[in-house]
């Protein structure tokens, strides 16, 4: 009787403790995917400020290939960004819905992951491209004018011009 209890007790804490090991996690998960893509939002429109303004200054530009690459991997990791915030909405509210909080802990990490990698490619080829057009403004600026020639050494000096004596005023009676 008394090993029935025991086996009963250590029953009811065992389950006691695989219930509590496994919190419901799904609100707290559901609010962080949220907030990734409410943060990348932001990122987002700040690399279509960069990308605008980029376009601007290169307008009737003729581009070396690595430049127009680079502009294109910038496009596609801003699109492929816009992409994925496009499925994570759905994607989200169907696993709360079900309760797939191991679902949702596994697309928060591969969010996160995605955009990191997104961002890194399009900050680092928008800063290249960038740096591109500083270069060449720099290179096809128009330079100063010359300075005035400088004699050389070996020349002497122009002769001073003669000194005019005052000429001498009439006196008057």
């Amino acid at each position: 009787m008394k090993s029935n209890l025991l086996a009963i007790a250590v029953a009811v804490a065992l389950g006691s403790l695989s219930a509590c090991s496994k919190p419901n996690n799904v609100p707290l998960l559901e609010d962080q995917l949220h907030a990734l893509a409410k943060q990348e939002d932001a990122k987002v429109a700040a690399f279509d400020r960069r990308g605008a303004a980029i376009l601007r200054e290169l307008a009737g530009r003729t581009l070396p290939g690595d430049v127009k690459h680079a502009l294109d991997e910038a496009h596609d990791a801003v699109s492929g960004l816009r992409q994925w915030d496009a499925q994570l909405g759905p994607t989200t509210a169907n696993l709360v819905k079900d309760g797939k909080g191991d679902e949702l802990q596994k697309l928060v990490y591969e969010t996160q992951e995605k955009q990191d990698k997104l961002d890194t490619i399009a900050e680092d080829d928008l800063t290249a491209v960038e740096g591109w057009i500083a270069r060449s403004e720099v290179a096809t600026a128009v330079p100063p004018p010359p300075a005035a020639p400088v004699p050389p050494d070996d020349v002497p000096p122009p002769a001073p011009a003669p000194a005019v004596a005052p000429t001498p005023t009439p006196a008057h009676p």
